[in-house]
């Protein structure tokens, strides 16, 4: 099973993705959370602001998406938490997936500034030219997503994580 979660840069889907894996963990699952900036970090990859262009995040994505969906054929289940823009990414992975589900999560764009958990507003701020999705790099809505979480920073990321498990166990 991959659950991927995609949201724009500060929506929650990190902590939502981190909640979700220790609830299937719980159930005794074999799961990797599987988070876009970290699987960077893993890679000692796209170090250059370059490899953060249009062209640098759909290499990122199509790897992202070639390791979880080994890892489902290898049968450990995947939760994927990360920025993936590009509808055919999306579709590729809806298609090629055994067990497939898909959650954007959204919230209001001007909390999101206004939180900046990763600081990336005020360097964009700073320095206009870095590549920035939601900025100068479109963030196109998925059209295709199975649950829509409206994060409102209020409500615990658990309280989301066990919504999309309930989902999953509905239409499963």
């Amino acid at each position: 099973m991959i659950i991927l979660i995609v949201g724009m840069s500060g929506s929650g889907k990190t902590e939502i993705g981190k909640a979700l894996t220790s609830f299937l963990r719980d159930r005794n699952e074999t799961v990797v959370h599987l988070d876009g900036d970290h699987f960077r970090e893993l890679l000692e990859a796209d170090r250059a602001e370059s490899d953060y262009s249009t062209e640098g995040r759909k290499l990122n994505a199509h790897r992202i998406r070639n390791f979880a969906l080994f890892l489902e054929e290898s049968g450990i289940s995947v939760v994927v938490s990360s920025q993936i823009i590009f509808p055919e990414v999306l579709a590729t992975f809806r298609a090629e997936a055994k067990d497939y589900f898909e959650v954007f999560t959204s919230a209001d764009e001007d909390t999101l500034r206004s939180l900046d958990y990763k600081g990336l507003n005020k360097s964009w701020d700073l320095k206009p030219s870095i590549p920035l999705v939601g900025r100068n790099i479109d963030f196109p809505k998925p059209k295709f997503f199975d649950l829509e979480i409206r994060n409102d920073f209020v409500t615990p990321p658990a309280t989301y994580a066990r919504r999309i498990l309930e989902e999953v166990r509905r239409v499963r």
